[in-house]
């Protein structure tokens, strides 16, 4: 058997797919089923290298099997995927096929022969055991430093939790709930109301409505008073 050490490392998967799901909200069932290019049997959610876009055509399940079809229509579509995140996609096939699986088990799947797809329980360990590992070097460093000036550890979130990070993000700086909501494959636009109290202005707006309704019912009530006096 060769050497499996060209093999991306679970900590090197971990960073990569919480860049991507962090900006572009993914589900991890979804970035679990990306793919380097167009296959042949039309599984994986293939990326577009050159437009910097990936196609969400389904997901991978607990079991690490694919499923060619998500859970709503809505999560089929095209996600914008930024170029640093790309890169590191990138990194992580090195050495393989174009169109393999980006992020994969250390061992071959016994009817396909390709290495396997990540389950959600054996990404799931990856992900702590990377957390915990940063958390051992944060601990490390901050030795001797004043506490104000430590380095704060890694929180011990869930990996869904970059999803909500996304939403958030890109709501804060303005960008309106119903593009939030295509990004995310949201079936129904009250899933993405949730985000709705992070847009900036937002009672701003409901208060310069309220200004605009109450000065046109005085205008209207003046209207009717000078009507009535002559």
């Amino acid at each position: 058997m060769p050497s499996l050490g060209w093999l991306p490392s679970a900590t090197d998967q971990c960073v990569a797919t919480t860049a991507r799901k962090r900006h572009t909200g993914l589900r991890w069932s979804e970035a679990a089923g990306s793919v380097g290019a167009d296959r042949d049997d039309e599984t994986g959610n293939p990326v577009d290298w050159l437009r910097g876009r990936i196609q969400v055509r389904g997901t991978i399940g607990q079991r690490g099997e694919w499923k060619q079809y998500p859970k709503t229509s809505s999560s089929r579509r095209e996600v914008p995927v930024p170029r640093h995140v790309l890169d590191q996609l990138a990194a992580l096939l090195v050495g393989r096929e174009r169109d393999a699986w980006v992020f994969v088990t250390r061992y071959r799947s016994r009817v396909t022969k390709e290495f396997a797809t990540v389950s959600g329980g054996n990404w799931r360990r990856d992900w702590y055991v990377a957390i915990d590992a940063a958390n051992k070097k944060i601990v490390e460093a901050n030795r001797g430093v004043p506490e104000a000036a430590r380095t704060a550890p890694v929180p011990r979130l869930d990996p869904h939790d970059c999803r909500h990070t996304a939403a958030s993000w890109l709501v804060q700086q303005g960008v309106p709930l119903y593009n939030v909501q295509k990004l995310l494959g949201h079936a129904s636009y009250a899933t993405t109301l949730r985000y709705a109290h992070l847009a900036p202005d937002a009672h701003d707006a409901v208060e310069d409505a309220w200004s605009k309704i109450n000065a046109h019912q005085e205008r209207m009530s003046l209207d009717r008073h000078s009507a009535d006096q002559g």
